[in-house]
Formats: C-alpha cells, structure tokens, sequence
C-alpha cells in the first residue's frame, strides 16, 4: 500500500486534533469498555485527571471489545510515532537518493577522465611496430 502526501496529512490532523494520549482500557462491565486518557496528576478539583475518550458498548463480544478497545488506545501513540518514523525515512531516503546522484556523476565524470587520459596516452606511447620494446598502453 502506498501512502500518498494528502492521506499522511489528513492522518497528522486527525492526530493533532484527538484527545491527547497516552490513552488506557477501563472495563465497565462484561459489554462495556471505556478508553480514557492516562494522564498522572490531578485536575483543578483534585481528582485524577483521567478523562473518557470514548466508549465501546455492547456491539462486539467481551474478548472482541476488550482487543478492539486495546487497539484504539494503543494506537493513539503508535499512528504520532509511526508518521514520525516515515517522515524521517523519507528524508534519509532523500539524501541518500542525492548522495548516490552525486557520486554518480562523480564516477562518470572519472570514467570520461579516464578515456581522455588514455587517448592521450596513445598519442604520446609509441606503436608496437615502431619499437618491439615498446609497452602497449591498448586496453
């Protein structure tokens, strides 16, 4: 699957305007989970500053809803940090994509220095038939 600029955009503001995280599971009861932030501390009343995300009813099994709920409350963390580590992959591909561009033409410009050097060296060298002693420079 690839991802395109606009959909890691709309991912990046969905995550910037949820709740911030990290986010847990409450179960409520055998059909009920809440997922709540987990924040330490306390609000401006001394209680826990632990407030209700959202919850799953009764549409899904206990077992189902509990792994849902796991998921959603996990994923609040992991979807900031994988955009993260794609951003960041994606510049290092960049610059490594400039490097091997770079050194490309380096190395073509080596080879063309190269062939220069060898035409002018079979101008200079003299030819086999000219002196049995000679050294070749042909390769």
């Amino acid at each position: 699957m690839s991802i395109d600029d606009d959909t890691r955009k709309q991912w990046r503001e969905a995550t910037e305007a949820a709740t911030a995280g990290p986010w847990a599971v409450d179960q409520l009861s055998e059909t009920s989970r809440w997922i709540r932030t987990q924040n330490p501390g306390r609000d401006g009343n001394g209680r826990e500053a632990n407030w209700p995300v959202c919850h799953l009813g009764a549409n899904h099994p206990g077992e189902v809803q509990t792994r849902n709920a796991h998921f959603i409350a996990i994923a609040r963390e992991a979807v900031p940090a994988l955009l993260d580590e794609n951003a960041r992959l994606r510049t290092d591909l960049g610059t490594t994509y400039t490097d091997y561009k770079r050194m490309r033409a380096d190395r073509d410009d080596a080879l063309a220095q190269v062939e220069r050097l060898r035409a002018l060296l079979r101008e200079v060298a003299p030819h086999p038939e000219d002196d049995a002693n000679a050294m070749c420079f042909d390769t």
